[in-house]
């Protein structure tokens, strides 16, 4: 047994050009070593087959370009990680004119052993010019994976083919484009994909299940296709939407126009709840001497004889099967109503401003900046005070500030505003600082008896912001009866003459501010002249 880790032809050079600075690898031989191709080694060029074991991982990083020779064989019988990005995706290129003939065991192209642990998964993966891209060999697989994400199959002979026995490939967000066939095999789902200029979109396909696709400008849509099912899709300007389907197909919920024409049948599929209308060569063509089931469609129109003019059957040729129309639809189909994307996105965070606390009105003032994202809808402020209480202070606010008028003085409180969209999604929200408003009550006041007069003192309110520009003095015979006041202004000593000796009396201050919000009294004094 050989020491070493794996056995690998490796030829790095410099490319001459513009970009001096990036190598280009070339690549053969048998991966026995978790192996990553990065941009510092891009291109690699696959000179010659390449089997990656089992057991080990093959992980191209975003931005790598990989270059295919004719005729090469890429064998993943252990793990294949294609970590495109958006910006970034990762490109591999085949050497082979799409148009050439297609045979289950030519070279060129990738394939999955699935008997033998081969997985796959690829995102913004852009893969081009192969004999067969992505080809799954069945079949004991059933603790793999293969899904392919926001990805592109463009100018193959075949897109994907295989078989991935108890599982099922996974095939969303991708784009089929210009390929001899997109897609054969069985056992695949495939959503939210976009089949644009190929021969066929589908062709001898089994148990493949297409939601939420669109079908442009090929010869076939769909072509040889038993079992499975496509719904909530759209097929227009192609050449036939569905040509010669069979065996239980399933198709619902799509909309057919445009075409040339919308349905080639010689054998019965179960056709229901479709817009199927304006296809210029006739919405369906029975061609053969079965009768075909066509209940519970739109056929634009709901005069019999209008769309029994796009059909064609036994009323228009001898020896073909009759097409049931029988009911039809009164109305176009929502064909897009399970399409809907689900938001599971929050909004983006407030941008907390200013925070101003005002004693003088017992408030807490919040400012913020509310996102930009579009379907932003309101803001959920919560407060917590310091022993743990939380009080939803509002679950609707859309404008950017907040005044909390139920603080109490001298308490400390955080507050939470998240960010709430018209889905419900809610933000993990942005914390303040403990904030904490302490009263304006004068201190420390002090009375002092002279004859039929009192002396009161008290310290200045120690307000930095907004602070106290005068003050009231309050008095009475009774604490709760303080019936007469004098306004000091910014003195903080007053001699309240003309008593009554041996009088009690009852004595408070209240400061207030440049706006003439008076604050709370101070603790009352009492004196006896």
């Amino acid at each position: 047994m050989k020491s070493i880790a794996f056995i690998l032809t490796v030829c790095v050079g410099v490319l001459l050009g513009v970009n001096q600075t990036q190598a280009a690898t070339t690549v053969s031989g048998n991966l026995l070593a978790d192996t990553t191709w990065d941009t510092s080694g891009s291109p690699y060029t696959i000179a010659a087959d390449l089997v990656l074991y089992p057991g080990y991982i093959l992980t191209i990083e975003p931005g790598v370009e990989v270059l295919v020779d004719a005729g090469v064989d890429v064998d993943i019988r252990g793990q294949l990680l294609v970590n495109g990005t958006s910006t970034t995706p990762v490109t591999i290129t085949g050497s082979v004119d799409p148009t050439t003939s297609w045979s289950a065991t030519g070279g060129d192209g990738i394939r999955i052993n699935s008997d033998q642990g081969g997985s796959l998964t690829a995102s913004y993966m852009h893969i081009s010019h192969m004999h067969t891209a992505i080809q799954v060999d069945c079949c004991y697989a059933s603790d793999l994976n293969f899904t392919i994400t926001d990805s592109t199959f463009s100018d193959n002979t075949v897109g994907i083919f295989g078989y991935d026995g108890p599982n099922t490939i996974t095939v969303e967000s991708t784009t089929f484009q210009n390929n001899t066939y997109a897609v054969k095999g069985v056992d695949i789902n495939l959503v939210d994909a976009s089949f644009d200029q190929n021969t066929y979109g589908l062709h001898y396909t089994s148990g493949v299940n297409v939601t939420c696709s669109e079908f442009t400008n090929n010869t076939a849509g769909v072509g040889s296709a038993s079992n499975g099912s496509i719904s909530s899709s759209s097929f227009t300007d192609n050449v036939t939407a569905f040509d010669e389907p069979w065996d239980s197909l399933s198709v619902s919920s799509n909309t057919i126009t445009n075409n040339t024409t919308g349905f080639y049948l010689e054998d019965n599929i179960v056709v229901s709840d479709n817009n199927i209308y304006d296809n210029a060569a006739g919405n369906v063509v029975n061609g053969s001497s079965q009768n075909l089931t066509f209940e519970s469609n739109w056929w634009n129109s709901t005069d019999a004889s209008a769309i029994a003019a796009t059909i064609t059957d036994a009323y228009d040729e001898v020896g073909l099967g009759i097409v049931d129309i029988d009911p039809w639809l009164t109305g176009e189909v929502d064909t897009v109503a399970d399409c809907a994307v689900v938001d599971e996105t929050a909004p983006a965070e407030v941008i907390l401003g200013l925070i101003q606390k005002n004693p003088w009105n017992k408030t807490i003032t919040l400012n913020w900046m509310n996102p930009t994202d579009i379907d932003f809808d309101h803001i959920q402020i919560i407060r917590m005070d310091k022993d743990g209480t939380a009080v939803t202070l509002t679950e609707t606010e859309t404008s950017e500030q907040y005044i909390d008028s139920s603080i109490e003085y001298g308490m400390t409180y955080t507050y939470t505003l998240s960010t709430v969209d018209s889905s419900g999604n809610a933000s993990v929200g942005v914390t303040t600082d403990a904030k904490r408003v302490k009263s304006p009550h004068v201190h420390h006041l002090r009375l002092q008896a002279r004859g039929a007069a009192i002396v009161a003192r008290w310290e200045r309110l120690p307000l930095r912001l907004n602070p106290a520009v005068g003050y009231i003095v309050y008095y009475g015979t009774a604490a709760d009866d303080l019936t007469s006041s004098i306004d000091v202004g910014n003195a903080r000593m007053v001699t309240i003459p003309e008593l009554v000796e041996g009088q009690w009396y009852y004595v408070a201050v209240t400061a207030y501010n440049g706006d003439g919000v008076e604050g709370p009294l101070s603790i009352i004094k009492s004196i006896q002249l």
